[in-house]
């Protein structure tokens, strides 16, 4: 509802979403609540159509030249989770409205079962003065990965008012979690030189953990001249969000020529994201 509103929704926020939106809006609520919302399915599907580049390296003799061709793909993913929660418990201290709330909410899904694939092609020339060498193959991949998680945000809001005509409110959101999750990732390739034709193939097991982790401030005020008009602005603070990224693949290719060669790729990674302060208004005619 919210989104199909636009911005006008800053002007309203009249439900358990309020703290998201503008946390002024949860003056509106009159009794205590409890809300959930769950995801049980969603299914992202993405067509990539055909494609071809060619990529030179260096551009001075010997020159190498790679040229790719990939034939239409389809990447499939699906997801569950709980995407908000909420308990919420107005009253009031003589003319102040106090309006705390606790929420949870899945702001990023990463919980995607996806499946992909397609075969490809890779001419690979080499020249050197006036000898040419050249490498042509042809790959199938498939790959599967199974991952849970999210970036999840956990916020504890307070909306406050001495009169209807004007609310106030404040959320602290705590950003938390990441994702996790096993994968495979396979191909095999018909490879043909000067030497005549010889197969490839490879098999792939690979594991992801990320987490990432910050604090950010929303504060809000909701004006309401009169019971057709409200005027809503909302100010969501920077802030930097730390993450630590670990990823392992173990890979084993088996050729036709050089036998069987095992891999382990290792990456640990630590950085900071840092996301913008935003302030957003909102108009609403009831």
């Amino acid at each position: 509802r919210a989104l199909g509103m636009g911005g006008a929704s800053i002007a309203i926020a009249d439900d358990a979403t309020a703290s998201s939106w503008n946390p002024a809006g949860l003056c509106v609520l009159e009794k205590p609540e409890a809300s959930v919302a769950y995801q049980p399915s969603a299914q992202y599907t993405t067509q990539y159509a055909a494609a071809s580049y060619e990529q030179r390296s260096p551009l001075s003799s010997p020159t190498t030249v790679y040229t790719y061709r990939y034939d239409p793909e389809t990447y499939q993913a699906t997801s569950r989770a709980f995407d908000f929660a909420s308990v919420t418990f107005p009253f009031r201290i003589g003319r102040l409205k106090l309006v705390p709330q606790g929420n949870y909410q899945r702001v990023i899904d990463f919980g995607l079962d996806a499946d992909y694939g397609a075969p490809w092609t890779r001419n690979y020339v080499y020249r050197s003065g006036a000898t040419t060498s050249t490498i042509s193959s042809r790959y199938a991949d498939t790959g599967r990965g199974d991952t849970s998680g999210g970036i999840d945000l956990v916020a504890a809001s307070l909306g406050l008012s001495f009169t209807p005509k004007l609310y106030l409110g404040v959320a602290v959101n705590r950003w938390r979690n990441g994702s996790e999750g096993p994968g495979n990732y396979s191909w095999t390739a018909a490879h043909t030189d000067s030497r005549g034709a010889h197969g490839e193939s490879s098999v792939s097991t690979r594991n992801l953990v990320d987490e990432y982790s910050g604090t950010s401030l929303n504060l809000g005020l909701l004006l309401k001249p009169s019971d057709k008009i409200r005027f809503g602005v909302v100010y969501k603070s920077g802030f930097s969000m730390t993450y630590d990224y670990k990823y392992k693949a173990e890979t084993t290719t088996t050729s036709d020529r050089t036998g069987v060669r095992s891999t382990v790729q290792d990456i640990l990674r630590t950085g900071t994201i840092q996301w913008p302060w935003t302030l957003g208004a909102g108009v609403a005619f009831l």
